[in-house]
């Protein structure tokens, strides 16, 4: 699955559009497996795993419904939209519907790292550590998800970049390798 596939990515002449949690949706269904098979064992085994067990049973259960209905809400279905013609970036949620979060010369784009993993980050400049939105899956230090990392950057970053007009070294490292500088021509 191309990473464009993976994130939803549309590009129209004005704008770019893209979901970048898209990928939580494997993680939800086994979720709801396991919350199944806790749901079967607890009923099935009722009287043999005792009050102990019934309390873990449940205790899954309620974790799995209750960090589902969060990630389908505030995860699964948020879109970012690029929008050429007001100069501004928006966050798009089907509950919360479509509101601005910043312009585009308040935008940078950062990576941003966590415990084995990062992933590019939207942010206003110099507040970008106190709020940010995740706008790629994560990538790992492996080498299937360095060319997805690649494919990101020359299918979805560059474009990105070239739209919001802003001068940032995110892409140098992919710059020095393949020795590209300017991402308007792809």
């Amino acid at each position: 699955m191309s990473i464009k596939n993976k994130v939803n990515f549309e590009k129209q002449i004005d704008s770019i559009s893209l979901q970048p949690n898209r990928g939580i949706k494997n993680n939800l269904y086994w979720s709801a497996i396991t919350g199944f098979v806790a749901l079967v064992a607890a009923t099935v085994f009722w009287q043999q795993i005792g009050v102990g067990g019934r309390l873990v049973c449940f205790a899954i259960i309620a974790y799995v419904i209750i960090f589902g209905i969060i990630d389908i809400t505030f995860r699964l279905n948020v879109r970012y939209i690029f929008d050429k013609a007001s100069h501004a970036v928006y966050k798009e949620n089907s509950i919360f519907g479509k509101r601005k979060i910043m312009n585009f010369e308040e935008a940078t784009i950062f990576q941003s790292s966590e415990i084995g993993e990062w992933h590019y980050t939207l942010g206003i400049k110099k507040k970008q550590f106190l709020k940010s939105y995740t706008i790629s899956p994560s990538f790992f230090a492996n080498k299937a998800s360095e060319r997805e990392a690649e494919e990101y950057d020359r299918e979805i970053l560059a474009p990105l970049l070239a739209l919001i007009g802003e001068e940032n070294d995110v892409l140098s490292n992919y710059n020095q390798s393949t020795g590209m500088n300017n991402y308007t021509n792809m």
